[in-house]
């Protein structure tokens, strides 16, 4: 799943999810493996990870992919 976080400076961040999180529309919401909604668009939501190594085939292209491992503060 390929969902955009926008940073408090205004950048926007490429985001990788756990294989079992999913995306829903008409809102956006990030649901986790349990279907419960992690994120919501428009609102702000901290997480944990890193960012995908320099030579990562996962990248796709993007200078940056961070990687979400864990939603630190759900809405």
């Amino acid at each position: 799943m390929q969902i955009w976080l926008g940073r408090d400076d205004g950048e926007l961040l490429a985001t990788m999810w756990p294989g079992e999180y999913r995306a829903g529309l008409n809102p956006l919401v990030v649901l986790d493996e349990q279907s419960r909604v992690v994120a919501r668009g428009g609102e702000h939501v901290h997480v944990s990870g890193g960012f995908l190594p320099s030579g990562d085939s996962r990248k796709a292209g993007f200078n940056g992919v961070f990687f979400v491992s864990r939603v630190l503060r759900a809405p």
